[in-house]
This record gives structure tokens, sequence and C-alpha cells, in this order.
């Protein structure tokens, strides 16, 4: 009877494949919160969702047709806690089909690489700094496999092949001693530094300061870090009143 009925069900045509409506591209972002000046972003890929649905979608071979575009996102009020929720509710509830396209500081999006491995759901989101997202897939030990990280790096040059390959205008270090290289005869080559008082923020201005000494710059206090801020400062005339009598 078994194998009567395995050659039955055998000899049954496939269901044929239901095809999507639309192409769900989903993703946590800053909206609110610290970090909602990544948010900002939004109004750039609303515009790009409405060009491309504009002519038609996009042309998926599978299918022979065009289908539309719709980015569903939700606040993660810039808490590194509710990304790996939030990004799962999309996988689950929106049944989104890909991830991305907000740009987070790095710390944001572990949990969104954990969510895309889990669900092997491919993601394509800001990641950077480049190298401060190394680090951290270093520490967690993970593969993140199904993360396509997009971003700039600090010094890191992009592989040959790359489009941006032998152009160091998409790296920050040269971008910015580049802009102070173009007026330093002109100046008495004193700098300062400022950044958030998180490990983001630290990394970034060690990493800066020492660049700019590297360069010949003189920078005001870096050895104490002078210029750290907490992350409810509003007040920053203090710092300036110092910098101004350096």
């Amino acid at each position: 009877m078994a194998l009567v009925g395995a050659v039955i069900f055998s000899g049954c045509p496939k269901p044929t494949e239901e095809i999507p409506t639309e192409i769900r591209i989903g993703d946590a972002v800053s909206y609110t919160g610290m970090y909602a000046t990544f948010g900002i972003n939004k109004f750039g890929m609303e515009a790009a969702v409405e060009d491309i649905n504009k002519e038609g979608g996009i042309y998926v071979e599978e299918y022979g047709k065009k289908l539309p575009v719709r980015w569903i996102t939700l606040d993660c009020e810039s808490d590194v806690l509710k990304m790996a929720p939030l990004t799962e509710d999309l996988i689950l509830r929106e049944k989104i089909h890909f991830i991305g396209c907000g740009l987070e500081v790095p710390t944001m999006r572990q949990g969104t690489a954990d969510m895309a491995d889990k669900y092997k759901i491919p993601g394509v989101y800001g990641i950077g700094p480049f190298e401060s997202w190394v680090e951290m897939k270093k520490s967690a030990g993970a593969e993140w496999k199904y993360t396509f990280g997009v971003g700039f790096a600090i010094g890191t040059p992009p592989e040959p092949g790359d489009w941006r390959y032998g152009n160091d205008g998409y790296l920050m270090f040269p971008t910015m001693l580049g802009v102070l290289g173009a007026y330093a005869e002109e100046t008495n080559k004193k700098v300062a530094a400022f950044a958030l008082d998180d490990a983001d923020g630290r990394a970034w201005y060690m990493a800066f300061t020492g660049a700019a000494a590297e360069a010949g710059y003189e920078c005001y206090r870096a050895e104490d870090q002078f210029g750290i801020f907490p992350v409810d400062a509003t007040d920053f005339t203090p710092l300036i009143e110092e910098w101004k009598d350096a």
C-alpha cells in the first residue's frame, strides 16, 4: 500500500509556484533616538522605490515579468536590542524577501546579520565603517554570510575589480586629510576632535586624531581624549571655548 501510494503521488504534477505580487524589502531603521540622523536616508529609499515602480518594477527572469517593489520599515528607536526581534518580525509577519537598505552604525547591525543568517534572507544594508564591522564580526565569531554590506571605509582600500578601486574619495582618511591639507599652510596646523562617549565614538576619536598627528597636525589634548562628550550632551560651549583659547 505504501509503495502504491508513493507511485501515485510521485506521478502527480507538482503544484504551480505562486508568483509574488511584489518584491518586499524590509529593515529596522533608527527613526528616533540618538541615531535618528541615520534614518534620514528614508527619503532617498522612498524616492528610489517610487522611480523603480514608475518603470514597472524590477524584472525577475524566473517569472518573466517585472514586479513592483515595496519597502517596509520599523522604528528600532536606536536600540541595539530591538534590531533582531524587529528584523525577525519583518521576516515572519511581513514575509520580506530581502533585508535592507538602511544605514546604521556597525553595533546596530549584529542583530540584523544574525536574523539574516538564521532565516537565510539576503541583506544589503549599511555597515560602515568597514573596519568596525570586520572587528565586530571577528569578536562575535560569526559568519554573517547572508549580509552584503555597503557603506564606507576609514582607510581600507577597495579590492581590484571594485568600481571604487583607485579612488581615494571613497575613503575617510584620505578625504579628511585632503581637505585639511588644502588649507594647512595657511593655519597653525592645530586641530581638535570630538566624539560621542561610546565604543564607536572613542574608536573614531583615536583613529582620526592618530591619523592627523601622523600627517603633522597638533591634535589638542588627544592624549587624554578631550572632546569626548556624553550621549545626553546638548551644550558644547565649554569645549568650544577651550579650543578657541588653545
